[in-house]
């Protein structure tokens, strides 16, 4: 016996007429499942990892991943400190003391693997020499470094020794690198890690820090009391933060993380409202550097950014689409009917996507 597959017309002989018998009950229930499409949609978030990129089943990451934590990964972050004046090279005060500054900055940067910082400043790069008695060794930059001219030529025989150069300094000496490794989750909360706001630190408190003239300072403008025992944490007119970037307009509606911490080590929250912004002059700002990062974190917060202007585009194209519409059916409403259909299409796939418990990976 042949048994004959159902075509388009069977399937839409059998759905057609209970639509259409009961349209008003399912416009109503369609209309609520798009509202509540749009409320998943707006809850859309980045969702990007560097180990999502990587075929993790792969025999060769199985053994990468077994032994990551010993020899360090390849989600890295590289920041370069160049002098702007050609002919010049490192070894001089102001630029060595730049680079220690920033390479504090990323040392403390949250997601930071702080073990695998290295600099010039950091004590993990280091020199060996063979001397009369054997080996002799020790950190590039000594720790008891002091800006003396003789210090400056000290290091700069250090770095040669070490064979860094072409590394963590450029071959013409006129730059130097701060290399760092992020954790993809966080070793205390096993959160996964933000890179968008690890993107804005690497913005904010590393290259506008030393690059910007003035920067923002956060002042408060009455005491921060401990909810448990009204022991006064940070007295009213101290600076919580300071910050490159301009306050956001809905600065009064946020809440700010101090940077002082409270004796158990904890974070201290402060309400916009209780805070006041002051314009000053950067005291880190050096007009002689430039400052040039690099990294999958710093590649998906430029993407982050750019997410606003994909949103003109698609508005753009939607307009000049419901133009052409019109021009070509000659009815203002027969335009609305597909451009309609098709946001509604958009609005479901995004909630979808929200419902599942994915995001956006750039």
């Amino acid at each position: 016996m042949k048994i004959r597959m159902p075509t388009a017309d069977d399937i839409l002989a059998v759905v057609i007429p209970p639509i259409y018998h009961w349209r008003k009950t399912g416009l109503v229930i369609l209309t609520v499942f798009t509202l509540f499409m749009l409320f998943q949609a707006s809850r859309t978030h980045v969702d990007a990892g560097f180990e999502k990129s990587l075929p993790l089943n792969h025999p060769y990451m199985v053994t990468f991943r077994k032994y990551q934590e010993a020899f360090g990964g390849a989600n890295t972050v590289l920041v370069a400190v160049i002098q702007k004046e050609k002919g010049s090279d490192i070894y001089n005060e102001e630029f060595l003391h730049t680079l220690k500054k920033v390479t504090d900055e990323v040392f403390f940067l949250p997601g930071v693997d702080r073990a695998r910082v290295q600099s010039l400043f950091t004590p993990n790069t280091r020199y060996i020499e063979v001397v009369e008695g054997g080996f002799s060794g020790g950190n590039v930059v000594p720790a008891d470094y002091a800006p003396t001219p003789e210090m400056f030529e000290l290091v700069r025989n250090n770095v040669a020794k070490a064979q860094i150069v072409g590394r963590f300094v450029t071959n013409d000496q006129r730059g130097a690198m701060v290399f760092s490794e992020l954790l993809e989750r966080d070793p205390v909360t096993n959160e996964r890690l933000d890179y968008r706001i690890v993107a804005a630190n690497l913005e904010n408190k590393i290259r506008n820090q030393f690059t910007s003239p003035e920067i923002y300072e956060y002042k408060l403008t009455k005491d921060v009391v401990s909810p448990a025992n009204n022991e006064v944490l940070i007295k009213a007119g101290e600076v919580i933060m300071r910050d490159a970037a301009p306050p956001s307009r809905w600065l009064n509606f946020k809440t700010l993380t101090a940077d002082q911490k409270t004796p158990q080590g904890a974070l201290i929250s402060v309400d916009g409202s209780d805070v006041e912004v002051e314009l000053v002059a950067n005291p880190h700002y050096n007009p002689n550097v430039d400052i040039h990062i690099i990294g999958f974190a710093k590649v998906i917060g430029d993407v982050t950014d750019a997410a606003g202007e994909v949103l003109k585009f698609f508005l753009i194209a939607f307009v000049m689409t419901g133009i052409l519409l019109w021009v070509y059916l000659g009815s203002f409403k027969l335009m609305l009917l597909p451009l309609t259909c098709s946001l509604i299409a958009v609005i479901w796939e995004f909630g979808l996507l929200y419902s599942a418990g994915f995001g956006l990976d750039p």
